[in-house]
């Protein structure tokens, strides 16, 4: 019998559920306050400009251009340089090939693929306003080679170099990005706005003023969701609810509880009930 060899490549990208999927139209004073949730969000620029947060940077982007959001990242968008920007956005599940960057280039290929993805989204799914809800009724073959068809669109975007040049560097930008950074490297700490402003070098009103610029919140908000987004992460890790709650600067375990269960919508053993 002849003998037959095989060459099976790597599965880089494997999509698993859709969350929303739609094109819109911005006014030129258009802002989103910001979010983060655990699926991936990729926000496609088709005209216009468009600024966007991701945590602790900045970026300014334009028509032909795409971000990655990553899962627990904090992200907000909004209208720049008085254009009404363009926008297609796909949010998604699944297993994603390691990025060397958040934002790429479309080819003008790779625009038309975008439209074309979501024209067989709407096409073969229900659709409530932005939530991908269900497959249509006798459409499952189709549904899946939609989901393969935006594997595919991701694939060819990301296999590009990233962009360079689209992080926004302004003074304002760098210390938005330091207030993040100081955050991020006290997440076990109580820290004040006292506390952040001093180690800044700033004034509390000036604190305030730069970080609601890029974030859309306020600084003592976006720490404890800062805080609560690594919970999620330390629970997917298994670890325990104390082990959290004490990692993250809680003396008392019921009031991590009560904050968790206020930004996440469920409590901490919930939320590792149904995702550990």
């Amino acid at each position: 019998m002849e003998k037959y060899g095989s060459c099976t490549p790597e599965q880089r990208i494997s999509l698993r559920s859709l969350y929303t999927a739609f094109e819109t139209q911005r006014e030129k004073e258009y802002y989103f306050e910001g979010e983060a949730h655990n699926f991936w969000e990729m926000v496609c620029v088709l005209g216009g400009s468009i600024g966007a947060t991701a945590d602790n940077d900045v970026y300014s982007l334009c028509a032909g251009q795409v971000i990655f959001h990553k899962p627990m990242e904090f992200h907000r968008l909004w209208s720049d340089e008085g254009t009404s920007p363009f926008t297609c956005i796909f949010s998604f599940s699944g297993k994603m090939p390691e990025l060397n960057g958040r934002v790429f280039s479309l080819s003008v290929k790779n625009q038309e693929r975008v439209r074309h993805a979501l024209s067989m989204i709407e096409e073969f799914y229900e659709i409530d306003d932005i939530d991908v809800v269900s497959v249509k009724e006798g459409k499952e073959n189709e549904a899946y080679s939609a989901i393969c068809y935006l594997e595919y669109l991701i694939l060819s975007i990301v296999s590009q170099k990233a962009e360079t040049g689209a992080e926004v560097s302004t003074p304002s930008a760098r210390k938005y990005a330091e207030i993040v950074g100081i955050m991020d490297n006290n997440i076990n700490s109580r820290l004040s706005l006292e506390d952040i402003a001093l180690m800044c070098n700033m004034s509390v009103s000036n604190l305030k003023k730069v970080f609601f610029r890029y974030s859309g919140q306020g600084v003592s908000r976006y720490f404890s969701e800062l805080k609560m987004r690594r919970a999620v992460m330390m629970l997917n890790d298994g670890k325990s609810v104390k082990e959290t709650s004490y990692a993250l600067g809680f003396d008392d375990q019921n009031y991590f509880s009560t904050v968790f269960k206020r930004i996440m919508g469920k409590s901490p053993m919930q939320y590792k009930k149904e995702n550990t």
